[in-house]
């Protein structure tokens, strides 16, 4: 029985440690693809990055430069960070970065135990390195607090590295062991070919509140605005264009967000862009768009991704020719809300 019992664990743990693409959520998927573009240097003239959002609005297929979206769900600017220097590692680089991150990410990262960690979004390093700044900077908000395990830090750092099994059970009871393995080699053959673009919200129009709303002013992390400004001057050392594009609230969102939130979010970014001269603010802040367009409360649906990804592609057109970009305005009815 002992023997029998040693052999199964072991079995699990092989499974567990060689196989996270039959068992883990969608988001562990597009990080995977993400990483696969990355080591394949595939980053276009446009690279994108950001968090679900960008992934959902941003659609290659409908346009007509050469971009590709390496957003990953859930992700923060520290995530973005280490996934942008991934990319500065490579021979030919992109013309232009997007960085794409709404207001409320900058305020924590909400993944960095249950996904970064358990995941392996982030390495064993580069994870040291976060909560080493952000000790740095006393920020005890952002990354939160460890899980409470009984385990001691490196005791837990060596037992996500191995992929020991009682860590990955809840990944292991969503995914009901091997019974998503036919989704998820079909999610990342479709990733594959949107090249990064994937929906997260399906319906035909939402009006749903997103987490905006609950925000009741706008305060970066300390860590946050270390790890955005680092990636800011990466970028600008390298001599790559930067935009920051921030993504279409549904309009039930945009008519309760406060205006002095709005207006202090536009300053953070003013001065972020004050620092680099190759730091770029397009297409507005917080701008508005019908509901139609959303999928859910805060993603676009097909029919958003693909208005929203046109007009894009003739901001980017112009911009690689070194022409003035058109603008790409709120799309409700009614003036723009005061702060921006």
């Amino acid at each position: 029985m002992g023997g029998s019992a040693t052999a199964t664990f072991a079995l699990v743990w092989l499974y567990v440690a060689c196989w996270p693409t039959a068992y883990l959520t969608d988001t562990y998927l597009h990080w995977t693809m993400q990483q696969e573009r990355l080591a394949a240097c595939a980053l276009g003239d446009v690279a994108v990055f950001g968090d679900s959002k960008a992934q959902a609005a941003i659609a290659p297929k409908a346009m007509h430069v050469s971009i590709v979206n390496l957003s990953t769900a859930g992700t923060s600017p520290v995530e973005t960070y280490y996934a942008v220097e991934q990319a500065m590692r490579c021979a030919h680089l992109p013309r232009v970065v997007i960085l794409t991150h709404g207001a409320k990410t900058f305020a924590g990262m909400t993944g960095f135990w249950n996904q970064d960690a358990r995941e392996g979004i982030l390495t064993t390093v580069q994870r040291h390195e976060v909560e080493a700044e952000a000790a740095r900077l006393h920020d005890v908000i952002s990354i939160g607090e460890p899980p409470d395990d009984g385990l001691a830090p490196f005791a837990r750092d060596w037992l996500y590295t191995v992929h020991f099994p009682p860590l990955a059970f809840p990944s292991l009871l969503r995914g009901a062991v091997f019974m998503r393995i036919r989704h998820n080699r079909d999610v990342m053959r479709d990733d594959r070919e949107a090249l990064g673009h994937a929906l997260h919200g399906v319906a035909n129009g939402s009006a749903e509140l997103g987490e905006e709303v609950e925000l009741d002013g706008f305060h970066a992390t300390p860590l946050m605005d270390a790890y955005f400004r680092r990636t800011l001057a990466s970028l600008d050392a390298r001599g790559i264009e930067v935009l920051y594009l921030d993504l279409p609230l549904n309009k039930a969102t945009y008519d309760k967000i406060e205006p002095s939130m709005r207006a202090a979010f536009v300053a953070y970014l003013r001065d972020a862009a004050g620092a680099s001269s190759r730091f770029h603010i397009v297409g507005g802040l917080m701008p508005c768009w019908p509901n139609a367009f959303f999928g859910d409360r805060a993603h676009m649906n097909a029919r958003g991704a693909t208005a929203f990804s046109q007009g894009l592609d003739q901001v980017l057109t112009a911009w690689l020719a070194g022409m003035p970009p058109p603008d790409m305005p709120n799309r409700c009815d009614g003036p723009p809300r005061p702060g921006g």
